[in-house]
């Protein structure tokens, strides 16, 4: 993924969940997508970065489902952060 990508990726993350059910689905999608192509894509700076992302989105104001894609993507180990 491009700088480009990862920055809107993270900024879809970082937007709270109060736009509605779609937008839940959107940010859902995001954490798949990133899951999916960080071994492929994601630059090894980057990964801390989308690490705490994602880790911030296990917190209790988060909706479900989007916490739930949140710790599969974490449990997967794809977000592996190597120093």
């Amino acid at each position: 993924m491009g700088v480009i990508a990862e920055n809107q990726l993270l900024t879809i993350i970082y937007v709270p969940c109060v736009f509605g059910h779609s937008y839940r689905l959107i940010k859902r999608r995001v954490i798949w997508l990133i899951g999916n192509w960080v071994t492929v894509k994601l630059s090894i700076p980057a990964r801390p970065v989308v690490y705490s992302a994602i880790l911030s989105l296990l917190d209790e104001g988060e909706d479900v489902v989007v916490r739930m894609e949140s710790a599969l993507t974490l449990k997967a180990g794809r977000l592996i952060i190597i120093q």
